[in-house]
């Protein structure tokens, strides 16, 4: 039995129909069993990350857990993460955890401490290291919609953001074949696109001109502030975005070598979210 925590998710949903169409006996761990949206046949478990307990009961018996932890503050995940740690490791399953390509450079945060408490506890662990998800290009939805023009900080930051169904392909291979216990993968997609081009692309799928309209750096703070309404998480994402100019994300084989296939386009996924767009 596997089970999949976040299995609602963008990356959830993906690896829950992967398992399930190679006849994997797989559990979905949700909040909410009544409005979780499954494949039929599916089983369900509830699990609140913010109870310890549940957690312990979700994964119970398990051979292999799939982990996703929500929270971007590193503060709030240094309380929990040793107790999680403990709770996977106990339950003998073995572990493929969804971290960041940030933790590589960044201890303090959320996902690399994680990543140490699990490394800690669990006797057979897999941590995959993502670069961007190409679904935060839906955060120009509301301005692709209402006209032509995208106005945003930092065109020129450059990533290679990745399908969310590679990320599910690749840690399927991790969550079947113990032989990646004891490895981190760094997930990217195929090429390194900057923000400018990225946008040009999704006006190619929809059949549209989008321009990019560089919005300064302190308007996007306020903006952002009260978007989160947390001006510390509003200068973390500026000074992420801003760090991709100079330091663009990585390229990796790691899809290929985990999945047999090359890494899906932005633009393929662009043409996979078109209504979105439009």
């Amino acid at each position: 039995m596997i089970v999949v925590t976040g299995a609602t998710g963008s990356v959830g949903q993906h690896l829950v129909r992967n398992l399930h169409s190679q006849q994997v006996d797989v559990v979905a761990a949700v909040r909410d069993q009544k409005r979780a949206s499954l494949p039929a046949g599916v089983r369900s478990v509830a699990m609140d990350v913010g109870d310890l307990s549940s957690i312990e009961r979700a994964v119970a018996g398990a051979e292999a857990v799939f982990w996703l932890w929500p929270s971007l503050s590193g503060s709030e995940t240094a309380e929990v993460a040793e107790d999680i740690g403990r709770i996977l490791g106990a339950s003998g399953a073995r572990i493929t955890y969804l971290s960041a390509e940030a933790a590589a450079s960044e201890p303090t945060s959320s996902w690399a401490i994680m990543e140490n408490a699990i490394e800690q506890a669990v006797s057979k662990w897999t941590t995959l290291r993502c670069v961007g998800f190409a679904k935060n290009a839906r955060m120009w939805i509301p301005q692709i919609q209402a006209g032509d023009r995208v106005r945003w900080p930092f065109g020129n930051a450059t990533r290679s953001l990745i399908h969310e169904a590679d990320i599910a392909e690749s840690a399927a291979a991790t969550l079947i074949d113990e032989r990646h216990a004891g490895q981190r993968y760094t997930l990217t997609g195929p090429n390194a696109l900057k923000q400018i081009d990225q946008v040009r692309i999704i006006g190619n799928a929809i059949g549209r001109s989008l321009y990019w309209d560089e919005e300064p750096e302190e308007d996007a703070r306020i903006r952002l502030t009260e978007e989160f309404e947390d001006s510390g998480l509003a200068g973390y994402i500026l000074e992420s975005w801003r760090s991709f100019i100079d330091k663009p994300e990585p390229v990796t084989s790691s899809v290929r070598m985990l999945t047999g296939r090359d890494p899906r386009s932005f633009e393929s996924w662009a043409l996979d979210h078109v209504d979105e767009f439009r």
